[in-house]
């Protein structure tokens, strides 16, 4: 029998081919699942990195808001400037103070003469443990009082018995709708053609600074001579007088005058107020 030649080359040929196609299609098999497995360990390591990212993102925000809402309350006296005690006790001996060296700090006066002053921030902390317990307290109740029940956050702050009066004040002047939230503080509750007033208040609101407000003509002073703790009606020595402050640093206590004798519109009280934010 004769073998045709150009048949069996055909077939082997084709053999080949068969084979060939039967490796490679084996081979890519096995290829694609470590691709895709590579591909889906590459995708979930970048959402684990965006995922991360957002988280860290949202962290920093929240810190970042935090830390410019929060007040700082300062309990401590300490003399701030560089001048020794000595001088210090001289210089208050030598301007006729007599009150503890603590209450005073060094300032330069007319012709770089130097004086001795009480501290704003014990002026503040006196105005405030008056508000809160409406009496002359003693200089050692001080702290405690001011670390226990001042305002934490920025915002404007209202004392619990002037609240109903101070949103009538705001009223009259602003054309938004206002509440006191359960902490005291003011806020904005139906935001509608905003005046001038408005978004000033909105601003106090929003911003970095704490004012606290009590409607109340009476406040609690330091005397300048003695470092003796008084209240001081100051509608008594001007009844024209809208409001008395105390400033420390980022933080205004205001007392608003009773207005007892009824010599000033509720408008040019508040207005006055409201330009001193």
């Amino acid at each position: 029998m004769k073998i045709n030649r150009k048949k069996v080359i055909i077939c082997i040929t084709i053999c080949i081919l068969i084979i060939n196609v039967i490796v490679i299609c084996t081979v890519r098999k096995e290829n694609n699942p470590k691709e895709n497995d590579n591909n889906n360990s590459s995708e979930n390591i970048k959402q684990e990195e965006k995922s991360d990212d957002n988280k860290e993102n949202t962290e920093n925000t929240e810190n970042t808001e935090n830390v410019e809402k929060e007040i700082q309350i300062t309990t401590s006296t300490q003399e701030e400037s560089q001048i020794s005690s000595e001088k210090k006790t001289e210089i208050i001996e030598e301007t006729g103070k007599q009150g503890d060296s603590d209450l005073y700090e060094i300032q330069e006066g007319e012709d770089n003469i130097k004086i001795a002053t009480i501290k704003s921030s014990v002026k503040y902390k006196v105005a405030f443990a008056g508000m809160i317990k409406n009496k002359v307290l003693k200089k050692e109740e001080l702290d405690d009082l001011l670390e226990k029940n001042h305002p934490k956050y920025a915002g404007i702050w209202i004392k619990s018995e002037s609240q109903s009066e101070f949103l009538k004040y705001i009223s009259s002047v602003t054309k938004s709708k206002y509440e006191i939230n359960e902490n005291g503080y003011l806020k904005i509750k139906n935001k509608k053609n905003q005046n001038e007033y408005d978004k000033k208040i909105e601003e106090i609101i929003n911003g970095n600074k704490l004012y606290i407000i009590d409607i109340s003509s009476t406040c609690y002073i330091v005397d300048e001579i003695t470092g003796e703790i008084l209240d001081y009606n100051f509608e008594d020595m001007d009844e024209y007088q809208t409001y008395q402050y105390f400033e420390d640093g980022d933080k205004k206590i205001i007392f608003i005058t009773e207005n007892q004798n009824n010599q000033l519109t509720v408008k040019e009280i508040i207005e006055s107020v409201i330009e001193l934010f």
